[in-house]
């Protein structure tokens, strides 16, 4: 199947105004690969930009099923609108973000040069935008607990006070004579040269 066809298909598609091609999960954009063709689904692809030469394994769609000319630089609005519709995104600073957090799900390191660069470069996005959806359910920040066990904890299991900023938490969290459902862990001071 070639490019131009699969161009053309995507776009007769989004002309089909009956469908909410939202749900459909089938592996159906064709990506970049080193492997040959390859197709994956809309919500695992993200088109070309600038700053995805830092990752790898990431998939980013083909330019040539979404451009109608050969230098690949007019771009086929349907074919574009209907691969947004079934989940494409742009490769921004916020996917850059969610792939790393990702990562830290999956390997909880030690903190090394890079992790703490990463999580200089979270709260400056995060200060920028004030989007915290992005890392809601992801475990990459350490904190310690009540009883002093060191472990790796969602942001929201966190609180902050000095050196970070005088809140009084620790003494709240602390005070044994107020009971509390939830304990939150206190971060770490090893993060303050970086916030």
């Amino acid at each position: 199947m070639e490019d131009d066809w699969l161009r053309r298909f995507y776009a007769l598609l989004n002309d089909d105004e009956n469908n909410d091609w939202g749900n459909l999960k089938f592996p159906i954009v064709r990506i970049n690969s080193v492997d040959g063709i390859k197709h994956v689904s809309g919500d695992s692809a993200y088109f070309e930009s600038s700053i995805q030469e830092n990752f790898e394994n990431i998939s980013i769609v083909k330019r040539e099923v979404y451009t109608k000319d050969k230098a690949n630089k007019n771009l086929d609005e349907n074919a574009v609108s209907f691969l947004k519709s079934i989940g494409v995104k742009e490769f921004d600073e916020r996917a850059s973000i969610k792939i790393k957090l990702d990562q830290y799900d999956n390997k909880k390191n030690e903190h090394t040069n890079s992790y703490l660069m990463d999580i200089a470069s979270f709260v400056s996005y995060w200060k920028r935008t004030s989007d915290i959806d992005v890392f809601e359910n992801h475990v990459f920040l350490k904190g310690k607990s009540k009883e002093g066990t060191i472990k790796w904890l969602l942001a929201h299991e966190i609180f902050l006070d000095t050196p970070y900023s005088n809140t009084g938490l620790r003494s709240f969290f602390n005070d044994s004579s107020i009971e509390l459902e939830k304990y939150k862990c206190e971060l770490l001071d090893e993060y303050q040269h970086v916030i």
